[in-house]
Formats: structure tokens, sequence, C-alpha cells
């Protein structure tokens, strides 16, 4: 479709004719990174489950000039490996689903069904305060998104053809970099963790007026903060699961209200190995104990 357009913008163009172009895109959901803290404790270990489950309160304009549309739901998995006692890296798929998706505005044109989807990579450290059971977190993930995007063009000066309007519809790939620091706390089965996360937030223009109207452009866009809180608990056989509430803080380019994640991770491979307990003294020193 993205070469169709191009081809077309010769014959678009001439005659100094001016057009307008309304364009809408549906981009990733901000989320947290959904590391407890902890270092793991398996060689290696599958997480499965959803980013966001739904929005309760439906998005709403930051930016007046964006024309987002938000996934309700967002699933996400991912495949990790302990690298050191402290560090692991992981490889993921994320998939905002365009079933019950919220256009931010009501003016925006309508999507095609495609969801938007994203592959990437994370890393994750786990800091030793030096206390038992508390850690600090630091994970950093980067994403490839593939975002689409549909595009209305209408000649409304100079035309050469009156109401002339061509629909065009594409995706774009656009990255995404995340920053979490998160402290937790682990007793027994449980970890309780919270944090934030600052990730940059793709973006589409609604509405523009140009001389020499082209394809839609996906942004990079701004940078939003999210914070989170939650628990980690261990259902038994070493699979966890792990419920997050989330808030983005910031407004641009949309207003989210609270969020939740839900990730269960199965381990794969050998737990970390646990030093023996010292045998107990069982008489006085040099004594043979008894067999």
């Amino acid at each position: 479709m993205r070469f169709l357009t191009l081809a077309l913008l010769p014959a678009l163009a001439t005659g100094c004719q001016t057009y307008a172009q309304h364009r809408a895109a549906l981009v990733p959901h901000p989320t947290p990174l959904p590391f407890d803290g902890q270092p793991m404790q398996s060689a290696a270990e599958l997480s499965i489950g959803a980013s966001n489950i739904h929005d309760l309160v439906k998005p709403s304009v930051g930016d007046p000039d964006a024309g987002d549309v938000s996934p309700s739901t967002q699933l996400r998995a991912a495949l990790g490996f302990r690298a050191t006692q402290n560090l692991s890296i992981g490889f993921l798929h994320e998939r905002g689903l365009a079933a019950g998706s919220n256009p931010v505005k009501s003016s925006e044109p309508p999507l095609k069904d495609n969801d938007v989807s994203g592959i990437g990579m994370t890393i994750s450290y786990s800091i030793d305060t030096g206390s038992p059971g508390w850690r600090v977190g630091v994970s950093t993930e980067v994403q490839i998104w593939s975002v689409p995007w549909v595009q209305y063009t209408s000649c409304v000066q100079n035309c050469t053809v009156p109401g002339f309007t061509y629909m065009d519809h594409g995706s774009d790939s656009v990255p995404t970099l995340a920053l979490a620091v998160i402290p937790s706390y682990r007793i027994g089965r449980v970890t309780i963790f919270g944090g934030g996360t600052v990730r940059n937030h793709p973006t589409i223009t609604e509405k523009i007026v140009t001389n020499l109207p082209g394809p839609a452009e996906v942004q990079q866009g701004p940078v939003n903060v999210t914070l989170h809180g939650g628990a980690d608990v261990e259902l038994g056989a070493g699979i966890r699961a792990s419920l997050i509430v989330h808030q983005t803080v910031t407004a641009d380019p949309v207003t989210y209200g609270p969020g939740a994640s839900l990730i269960f991770t199965i381990p794969l491979g050998s737990d970390v190995p646990h030093p023996s307990p010292a045998t107990p003294a069982s008489g006085p020193p040099g004594a043979t104990p008894p067999t």
C-alpha cells in the first residue's frame, strides 16, 4: 500500500492542489516491565499472560493532535535465561488486540482489524542490598513494534477532481525503549515489589494539510512514566503468578486510567543451588558423632 501511495504522488500533487490527510494508528499500551526485582531461581523460565488485562477507564485525549487508538488488552510472552546469579536476559513478544481497542477521539477514522505487535529483548539485574529479602531490580527493554495505521487523503483546494478522497493503510516499524527501577522484598513464597518504568509512546498526528501528500508516519513519541506495585506468589512446583497494578502518570499523547497485569511464570531447567544446612553438633568438640 505504501508503494501505491508513492506512485500516486505525482498525479495527486499536480496543479498545486491542497490536501487534507486524516489518520489513525493502533499504538502499544504503556505498561510496566514485569520484573519482580529478585534474581531468577531457575536456569530459564517461560512467562505468559497479559501486560494489560483490560481498560476499566477508557483512555482519553492527551495531545489534541494525536490520532492514537489504544488496545484495551495487551498480551505478552517471554523466554528468560539466567546469565549469572543476579543477571538475566530474555526475548519477548507482545500483542495489543485490535478487538476492543479504544480510539481516544471520536473523530478518528476507523482502523482495519489488525493487532499492534512487538518483538524485543530485555536485560534485568537484581542488586543485593545486604538486608535479607530486600533487593533492587533494574531492567531495560527494547522492542520493535509493527504499528498499523489508516489514512484518508482528500483534495480541499484547486482540485482537478472535486471531492476526491483516497484511503491508504499499512504499518510502520517503531522502536520503544524502556527502563525500570523496582525495589522488592521476598519472604517465603511471596515477593512484594513496586517501582516505575519510563518508556517512549508511539503516536501519529491525526490531521495535516499539505500540498504534497504522502504515506502516514508513526513517530516514536514522547517519554511516558508508569508507576506500579504488585505481588508475586509461588503456586507450587516453582510456578509463579504475578499481579501488578499500574498507572501511567503522564498524559502525552494519551491520558490513561489505572490498569493491571497478570503474568504466569513456569521454571525451566535446574533451580539455583542452595547451600546445605550445617550439621548440628552432637557432642563436645572432637567427639565422634554416633552412627
